[in-house]
C-alpha cells in the first residue's frame, strides 16, 4: 500500500501507528494541508491512557477548522457472536460516550456522535467462515479451541436458519480542531 501511495506526487507515505504519528514533532509529518482525519474502527486498539494525548497530537498537526472523524461500534453490539467473543468485545471496545468525553478533554470542539444502524443479512455459512477466519480483531484473542467451540455454539443456535440477521451499528464521532492561540497552543 505504501509503495503504491508513493507513486502519487502529492502523497508522502508514512508507516507509523496513530499514537506515534500524533505525538511526532517532525514537521515533515505535518498535516496542515489536510482538513480531514478518519480513524475507522481502530479506537479500540489505542490504549485508554493514550487516547487524549493522541487526539491533542493529531489536532496539533491539523489546521484550525479541520475535522477528525472516528467510526466505531457500540461496546455491546447486536452481532451474532458466541458468548466468549461477546465478553472479549465488551472488554476491548471502549464505550463511545467515553471517547466523546476524551475528545472534549483533548480540546476538540463541536464533538458530536451520530448512530447509524442498518439491517444485515448474511448466509450463516458465510458468517461462520468469517468468524473462523478471525475477520475482526476480537477473534484474535481466542485460542483455536475457543474459536472452534464458539463456531459450534453459533452453529447450534442457527441450526434451523439459512441466514444470520442482525442490526449493524456504526457510531460516527466528529470533532473540529480549534483555532490556535497566538502562542501556537
Amino acid at each position: 500500500m505504501l509503495q503504491k501511495a508513493s507513486q502519487h506526487p502529492n502523497v508522502e507515505p508514512v508507516l507509523m501507528d496513530a499514537v506515534s504519528f500524533s505525538l511526532s514533532t517532525q514537521s515533515t509529518y505535518s498535516l496542515h494541508i489536510c482538513h480531514r482525519v478518519l480513524l475507522k474502527e481502530v479506537i479500540h486498539h489505542i490504549p485508554k491512557n493514550q487516547r487524549i494525548e493522541m487526539f491533542r497530537g493529531t489536532a496539533a498537526h491539523l489546521p484550525p477548522g479541520a475535522i477528525i472523524t472516528i467510526i466505531t461500534r457500540p461496546q455491546y453490539p447486536q452481532y451474532p457472536l458466541f458468548k466468549k467473543a461477546k465478553e472479549i468485545w465488551a472488554a476491548n471496545q471502549p464505550d463511545w460516550k467515553d471517547v466523546v468525553e476524551e475528545m472534549k478533554v483533548a480540546g476538540l470542539h463541536g464533538v458530536k456522535a451520530t448512530l447509524r444502524m442498518y439491517e444485515a443479512i448474511l448466509k450463516k455459512e458465510t458468517w461462520f467462515e468469517m468468524v473462523r477466519n478471525r475477520f475482526w480483531s476480537t477473534f484474535s484473542h481466542c485460542t483455536d479451541e475457543e474459536l472452534k467451540c464458539g463456531v459450534e455454539e453459533l452453529e447450534g443456535k442457527y441450526v434451523d436458519e439459512e441466514n444470520v440477521e442482525f442490526i449493524d451499528e456504526l457510531v460516527f464521532l466528529t470533532a473540529v480542531v480549534a483555532q490556535k492561540d497566538e502562542d501556537g497552543s
